[in-house]
């Protein structure tokens, strides 16, 4: 049976689950986002909370710019499952406007530390913990139970999926659907941790009936950790390096994931941190400990955090001293076709460097008259009064446009980047050629 929602159209749910919705059920995607720009439009300097929410706002108007997913702005908040004043589990179910819905499941969160304990400390670090499920596991399950009861019989089909913390929340509540819904329900999980083998043993009969429902993605090494649900599609996926900085864990945000024209993920080779750190985890929990240390959970979340770090550091360790040794044959091989050959030995090749230079500035002109018109949108909106609704619907617009401007400025900007750095490349490319075989 073919799916029910496209990877883009979950990924955007994943997203929606990031927002406070409790006092917006019945209320569409479009005017919930229209209240928030609303809310804080015109602010000045906001709490980690505002930074917070205002970040997501801004990420799903990308996502749906950006993926042709306009239709989702009628997708409407039905229900909502919070109960972050005990185990710190969020969701939402999403009517999607098509006979389907999404429950969408909040991963973790470090905007102040009563959720950062919740979050990454009571629920991430003890998935280790081998007596039984989690808070939040719990409460994700019963309020399961609740959709399927109150809503089940409404849909066709029902997706469920989340990010990090929330992505291993929908593979658990798909493993333990409830039967009236459990042909109906589809699950996608991105980048989010596994399972431990007491927790997939406990399991077993229902990961038989439901593992195959799951499609688990992984772009970092928090999607690698634990075991994989057995039956379910493990993919690795394309997804970008922000700021080049080549952090395994920097990669976890779902802005980096990469997705093609038709809104599906890209699969890809899984990094060499995360690698490294995905069988570690994988020791960590199967192995029999007992001999050892009491691996109880007060002693989970050290171990774990002390495997992350040190995994990383030989990871890049052992890359350097590998890099170093083929760097050092290659050297070896250009001397010997040096030896062999003379100065026979050439590269011929011609870019065009003028046009190179030339489409640089005009990116760069460009950046520079967008920023500027930005910059001129900004200060329309700034001096414009809250007089009336109408007026504060443009005020909301004005300040999205001067972001998209704006943004379209720092695009043009890198491409004029990018050009010069491809002028650069030519004649240091000609220069290491040259250098290489008839210079030594």
């Amino acid at each position: 049976m073919s799916r029910a929602y496209t990877d883009a159209q979950m990924l955007l749910a994943t997203q929606i689950a990031y927002l406070n919705c409790g006092e917006y059920e019945g209320y569409t995607i479009r005017e919930i986002l229209n209240i928030l720009e609303n809310k804080y439009s015109g602010h000045g300097e906001l709490d980690k909370f505002g930074n917070k929410e205002l970040d997501v706002l801004k990420t799903i108007r990308d996502m749906i710019a950006e993926n042709g997913l306009e239709s989702a702005l009628d997708w409407t908040i039905r229900d909502v499952g919070d109960r972050n004043g005990e185990s710190g589990m969020y969701a939402c179910l999403i009517d999607t406007n098509d006979g389907n819905a999404i429950v969408g499941f909040r991963g973790s969160e470090s905007y102040n530390s009563e959720q950062f304990t919740k979050d990454w400390v009571i629920a991430d670090f003890t998935l280790l913990h081998k007596n039984g499920t989690t808070k939040q596991e719990n409460d994700a399950q019963a309020y399961m139970e609740y959709v399927a009861e109150k809503y089940g019989a409404d849909y066709d089909r029902i997706g469920t999926t989340g990010h990090s913390l929330g992505g291993h929340l929908a593979e658990h509540v798909t493993i333990n659907a409830p039967a009236s819904i459990q042909d109906k329900i589809e699950c996608t999980n991105f980048d989010g941790p596994g399972f431990s083998d007491e927790y997939q043993r406990n399991h077993a009969e229902q990961i038989k009936e439901n593992g195959g429902k799951i499609i688990h993605y992984q772009w970092s090494l928090v999607g690698g950790l634990l075991n994989p649900t057995p039956g379910s599609k493990f993919q690795t996926i394309k997804a970008s390096d922000p700021e080049g900085m080549g952090d395994p864990f920097l990669r976890h945000h779902t802005n980096n994931v990469v997705l093609d024209e038709n809104g599906n993920i890209i699969p890809a080779d899984i990094e060499p941190v995360s690698l490294f750190t995905s069988v570690g985890s994988k020791i960590i929990e199967n192995w029999n400990w007992t001999p050892f240390i009491p691996f109880d959970t007060w002693v989970s979340v050290p171990i774990m955090t002390v495997f992350v770090m040190v995994s990383a550091t030989l990871t890049y360790v052992v890359a350097k001293e590998v890099v170093d040794f083929f760097q050092q044959k290659f050297d070896d091989f250009r001397r010997s076709l040096r030896d062999t050959f003379g100065h026979s030995v050439r590269g011929e090749f011609e870019v065009n460097t003028g046009a190179l230079r030339s489409n640089a500035g005009n990116y760069g002109q460009a950046g520079k008259e967008l920023h500027r018109i930005a910059e001129e949108v900004s200060r329309i909106e700034k001096s414009l009064q809250y007089d009336s609704l109408s007026g504060g619907l443009t005020k909301a617009a004005l300040w999205r446009i001067s972001g998209c401007i704006d943004k379209d400025g720092k695009h043009a900007e890198k491409l004029e980047d990018a050009l010069y750095k491809v002028h650069e490349l030519y004649f240091n490319t000609e220069r290491l050629t040259v250098d290489r075989f008839d210079g030594l």
